[in-house]
């Protein structure tokens, strides 16, 4: 995946919004963009600056994904760990790699002891809650 593209679409209202982010800067620990340009490829539009306020929303999520647990957020109550991953690679925009990963969350899972089939086969798979840690 291109962190440099950014796709937005809604199946429902066909609308596709592609952006091509020619500017990245990293500074002060935050990735920008300048120069968004955004590509409409339907006949409904986002009114004002609300796509800006989308792209925006999509970078400061991705910013927060590598310190926090935000991603968690996405989840439901319970979930796979192929599942987490998947929604860990879109949300940063890029492939993980597995091990890694692992290492990264596993003080912060529960095994609940069941299992249950990942979106990405059909192998089932062990299930997992957030472990909340409050501080």
């Amino acid at each position: 995946m291109d962190d440099r593209r950014l796709l937005l679409t809604s199946e429902e209202k066909d609308i596709k919004i592609e952006y091509f982010l020619k500017n990245k800067t990293f500074e002060s620990g935050m990735i920008t963009y300048e120069n968004a340009v955004p590509e409409l490829y339907s006949k409904e539009k986002l009114a004002f600056d609300h796509s800006l306020i989308i792209l925006d929303g999509i970078t400061r999520l991705r910013n927060k994904a590598d310190y926090t647990d935000i991603v968690f957020n996405l989840m439901g109550e319970e979930f796979t760990l192929p599942d987490l991953q998947i929604v860990y690679e879109i949300v940063l925009g890029r492939k993980l790699y597995k091990k890694n990963f692992r290492d990264k969350i596993k003080d912060k899972l529960i095994k609940t002891g069941e299992e249950g089939r990942s979106i990405r086969g059909n192998r089932m798979s062990a299930l997992y809650t957030y472990k909340r840690i409050w501080r």
